[in-house]
């Protein structure tokens, strides 16, 4: 017999099911069998029957797909002994037989889309999508199949063949229900494998033949359905306002009068609901009826009245209380911003509504991927008071452990670059750092290997060559490891090559045992990417993966133990599949790549729904399990409701019939579900502002229709009241307020927001007084050069002994062709310094090719003749100042009772003579003029020169020296009490600005900043940021008096000369 029963809430048909389950079987051992629509369902109804009842025990819960083959193995003379053609099985028949069928007449459409490049991926690709709609046809269109292996054929002419090729031999589930069917109409089911009872939990859809199957089944045993209907009325022929405003147009009124449209919420969102209804309708069950019209005056429980009776209510009829709370649309810059106020919206329903608690919050969203890390990022990192229990449901492997991103990414090793970076990025996986011997305080070190050695990309020369690139060693990986291999067998001072190679020196001791570790990886790296390039069957590719995950994997953690069994267990399935298929055809990596990629996405089970806190999920059908609070995220209108369009070939979707599966209308009857579900709170949010320049973006337009429907019934105020815009940013005075609720509980943006509050001002000194004077007895020269240099730097590191760390310069990953930068810099002062010492030219373009700082062939040679001309005159200027055997000074003056000491070096007959490679900057400047004071002061000699790569800088005499190092070094023991506002590049361009004699001091200012700007030093000096933040240093007051006196006597002294330009 068939029982159907008919709610609009899942609690009163839980205590229906109850009320069943309390009549004892008829074998105390036998299972009681509950069909319901999803693994989510099913546990909702065993922790609600053990919450009520104090067990829940010998349950038995299966889908419905299961339920019918479970049927059909029982009923059928002949149940099938070996695999059935399911939708893997599918594709891998497709993939073993389309290619022999693509050159025959009718397959013109897919033999033109496996041409060009990467045929086996687009072949997977391909057979993925036939298996899909092919799967598709055989629950819902079994009766095409039948004809078709008879010799029928279709309206594509090339889906009859393919399906005969495919079916031949096989059983499929279109083959079943197609005997199934035959049975019924000779004899009927009987009762052999039928359970007494089966009771039928939360479906809102069900394939024909599915409830076919189901009805027989009734026709022998005891068959509850608990179906949840939304409206108590018969609503199977409501149509929404907008069909009905087509047919009075096209028709006119009298046909348009025959047309109700009820309630326009449920005509337009109940689409899929009163297709299956209607088809439960087709069969005689006894009908049942549970309705309960919810309770109050509120918003929400309205609407769900206003569905249940079928009404719709009269324009401006009601009003909406101020205090009314039970349905909010929020609208936000980002999904970030879409979880930062959940969170601030659920910790106000936890004060607001009693006994409310993390377990009876359900969120939902279209894509529970996008929103993960972000949900992670608020929900994970909120303090004690504001932490609320969470958990993420629906995410398959690849997004619940990252190991498993990192075993999908080596199977690209064939089309990897062997990039430096990307080989760093594996060495930051832990698991593979303990495979390989190494540990986390190993890296800095590898990167410097990797840096100094010239390691850019490219495993070798012939790697190279295979992806379709010059066969050059220079900057692969069996490049630079050769040089730091030899480097640690051959003396640290020897720059000789060996056989052409390069040394490359600083490796030490035990450190060789890290290197040793690293060539192991990159060999290994090497092993595999060839054996990848190879197409394998399926059971080579088990092995060989496997021997992939033993070889770079050491799973030690919990997690990436599980990670590391998820991709084997993702082998293991495929290759039952692919057995179960026959196939045994080689695939390539790409093929194997995407498949493991498909199934590792997929969710195991109901992991993380319902598991005692908020719970995150996918919006996804047949889940309208309810919750005191339901909130759904994403809703913009590109998100929700899904377009998925079917393939082109897909023959339903040219000739629908009812009770076909429409995941847009899927979507709209979730959303309907999700306003049911919701017992007195719902919170809708979506995407409705765009981050950068504020335009407005529409929502879903589920939720336009439902905001549409309440500006009718309660006013466009009500609309309004409903509606909340939330800023940009978490810290926007919109988020705090005095006197009501705060809309945000996040205290750490709240200084942020009382800055705001305030308006600009000037920002607050880091240091609200200056430290105590030191007790200078001795200052050092080089500790003097370095205080005015950088102030802040000094006063951190010489007075507070605080260092900051320094920041590690990312890997280069692609070759030199052009050298600059610091690159330039450095080889442009090697080859000063070479010629200097007189090396020919020769012996040094071979070095620095060895060493891989130039580019390859012809760009390397042309660069390093421009390199070398520059140098070499650079060279020609040096030449005759500096001295043959440059004499080193020991430097001991008392200044104001402050002893000045240190060593004053490259000492000629000329003067003291600096040099560096690049163009000369004011901090160089400054670092000559100290220097020379100390020469002058000390009576060592009188001129002092800076040779750069365009200009020397010559400093005469300065006859009262002494007493202008006695000031500056009072300035230097002001400069340890407090940072001076001083930076010599701003300093030198506002005295310069100041000396042309028409230029104000406010003149002064702006060229200073404008100079430090250019120069990045507001933004690049982290010790100026740590100590001034985002004060300008040239508005402090003091900043042109200390400009004065430090660098006013250098420039009257100075004289800047230029280079003539090489030929």
């Amino acid at each position: 017999m068939l029982h159907i029963h008919h709610s609009n809430r899942a609690e009163d048909l839980l205590a229906g099911l109850m009320q069943r389950l309390a009549e004892p079987p008829q074998g105390a051992l036998t299972p009681e069998l509950v069909v319901t629509a999803s693994q989510g369902m099913g546990r909702w109804v065993a922790l609600q029957l053990a919450e009520r009842t104090g067990v829940a025990a010998n349950l038995e819960f299966v889908l419905p797909a299961a339920f019918v083959w479970r049927v059909l193995q029982a009923q059928l003379d002949a149940p099938p002994s070996g695999p059935v053609l399911d939708r893997e099985t599918l594709l891998w028949r497709c993939m073993a037989v389309l290619p022999d069928w693509v050159e025959t007449p009718g397959f013109e459409t897919l033999r033109g889309y496996l041409e060009g490049r990467d045929r086996p991926l687009k072949l997977y690709q391909l057979s993925r999508r036939i298996a899909d709609v092919f799967d598709r046809y055989s629950v819902y269109r079994p009766d095409w199949l039948h004809a078709w292996e008879r010799g029928g054929a279709s309206e594509d002419p090339w889906q009859a063949p393919l399906w005969r090729a495919l079916a031949e031999g096989r059983t499929h589930r279109g083959h079943l229900l197609q005997r199934y069917a035959d049975r019924k109409r000779a004899a009927g089911l009987g009762s052999k494998g039928l359970p007494s009872r089966v009771s039928v939990f939360g479906l809102s859809a069900l394939a024909p033949a599915y409830l076919d199957v189901l009805a027989a089944v009734a026709e022998r045993a005891d068959v509850q359905v608990f179906v949840l209907n939304p409206c108590t009325a018969y609503w199977g022929d409501i149509v929404t306002p907008r069909t009905r405003a087509r047919v009075q147009e096209r028709q006119g009124d009298l046909f348009a009068s025959y047309m109700e449209v009820g309630n326009p919420l449920l005509a337009s969102w109940g689409g899929l609901g009163r297709a299956f209804l209607e088809q439960l309708h087709d069969y005689a069950g006894e009908e049942h009826e549970h309705f309960v019209a919810p309770a109050g005056g509120t918003l929400l429980p309205t609407l769900q009245r206003d569905i249940l009776a079928l009404t719709t209510p009269a324009p401006g009829e009601r009003r909406l209380a101020e205090a009314d709370d039970t349905l909010r649309v929020h609208v936000c810059h980002s999904p970030l911003r879409e979880v930062e106020v959940l969170h601030d919206r659920l910790l106000a329903l936890f004060e607001a509504l009693p006994g409310l608690t993390p377990r009876d919050v359900v969120v939902m969203t279209p894509d529970v991927a996008l929103y993960a890390p972000y949900v992670e990022a608020v929900f994970g990192n909120a303090p004690p008071p504001r932490h609320i229990p969470w958990s993420l449901a629906d995410r398959g492997p690849r997004e619940l452990h990252p190991l498993v991103a990192v075993a999908l990414e080596l199977l690209t090793l064939p089309s990897w670059r062997f990039e430096a970076g990307r080989v760093a990025e594996l060495l930051e996986t832990p698991s593979l750092l303990r495979r390989f011997g190494l540990a986390e305080r190993d890296l800095p070190l590898l990167h410097q290997w990797v840096r100094d050695s010239g390691v850019r990309h490219g495993l070798d020369g012939a790697q190279r060559a295979a992806a379709g690139l010059p066969a050059e060693e220079a900057n692969t990986w069996a490049f630079g490891l050769r040089r730091l291999f030899l480097g640690y067998a051959m003396p640290e001072a020897s720059a000789a090559l060996v056989q052409g190679v390069l040394p490359c020196a600083g490796i030490e001791g035990g450190e060789a045992e890290a290197l040793g570790r690293l060539q192991t990886l990159v060999a290994r790296l090497q092993s595999f990417a060839t054996r990848f390039a190879q197409p394998l069957a399926p059971v080579a590719w088990q092995e060989t993966v496997n021997a992939l995950l033993d070889g770079f994997f050491e799973a030690e953690e919990e997690d990436e133990a599980a990670a590391v069994q998820a991709v084997r267990d993702a082998l293991d399935a495929w290759v039952k599949q692919t057995t179960g298929a026959g196939y045994e055809l080689p695939v390539t990596v790409e093929v194997l790549r995407e498949h493991l990629e498909r199934q590792l996405a997929t969710p195991a089970g109901p992991g993380g729904f319902l598991s005692g806190g908020v719970t995150f999920c996918t919006l996804v059908p047949m889940r309208a399990v309810p919750f005191r609070v339901v909130c759904l995220l994403g809703l913009d209108d590109e998100a929700y409701p899904r377009r998925a369009r079917p393939p082109s070939f897909d023959l339903m979707a040219e000739t629908p019939r009812r009770g076909d599966p429409s995941p847009r209308e899927e979507d709209r009857y979730l959303f309907l579900e999700a306003l049911l579900s919701a017992r007195e709170h719902l919170h809708l949010s979506y995407v409705g502002r765009d981050a950068r320049d504020n335009s407005e973006r529409p929502p879903s337009v589920l939720v336009s229709e439902l905001l549409d429907y309440v500006a009718v019934g309660w006013g466009k105020d009500a609309r309004t009241c409903l509606v909340s815009e939330h800023p940009l940013q978490p810290f926007s005075t919109r988020c705090y307020g005095d006197g009501a609720p705060p809309v945000s509980y996040a205290e750490e943006w709240l200084p942020a927001a009382q800055a705001l509050a305030r308006g600009p001002t000037e920002p607050p000194p880091r240091m609200s007084s200056s430290l105590p004077e030191p007790a200078l007895a001795e200052v050092d020269l080089e500790a003097l050069v370095a205080l005015f240099r950088n102030p802040a730097r000094a006063f951190l590191e010489q007075r507070l002994g605080v260092r900051l760390p320094r920041e590690e310069a990312a890997l280069e990953d692609a070759e030199p062709f052009a050298v600059g930068g610091l690159d330039g810099y450095g080889l442009r002062r090697d080859l000063v310094e070479a010629f200097l010492r007189d090396e020919p030219a020769e012996a040094l373009a071979e070095r620095m090719h060895a060493a891989g700082r130039l580019p390859s062939g012809a760009f390397g040679a042309v660069e390093f003749e421009t390199l070398a001309r520059v140098a070499r005159a650079q060279a020609e200027v040096l030449r005759p100042l500096l001295p043959a055997m440059p004499q080193r000074v020991e430097l001991d003056l008392t200044l104001d009772g402050v002893r000045l000491t240190g060593w004053l070096t490259g000492i000629g007959a000329h003067g003291l003579v600096l040099y560096r490679s690049g163009k000369l900057r004011a901090q160089d400047r400054l670092e000559l003029w100290l220097r020379h004071l100390a020469l002058n002061a000390a009576g060592v000699a009188d001129a002092s020169f800076y040779v750069g790569r365009e200009e020397t800088l010559s400093l005469e005499t300065c006859t009262d020296a002494q007493a202008v190092l006695a000031g500056l070094l009072a300035l230097y023991r002001e400069g340890l009490s407090a940072p001076l506002p001083f930076e010599p590049e701003a300093a030198l361009a506002a005295l310069e600005t100041l000396r042309k004699g028409d230029k104000s001091p406010q003149d002064a200012r702006r060229a200073a900043a404008l100079k430090s700007a250019r120069n990045g030093m507001d933004t690049r000096d982290a010790w100026r940021r740590l100590l001034w933040g985002e004060r300008d240093l040239v508005d402090a007051a003091r900043f042109l008096e200390l400009a004065e006196t430090v660098c006013g006597r250098l420039l009257d002294a100075q004289h800047l000369e230029g280079h003539d330009a090489p030929a």
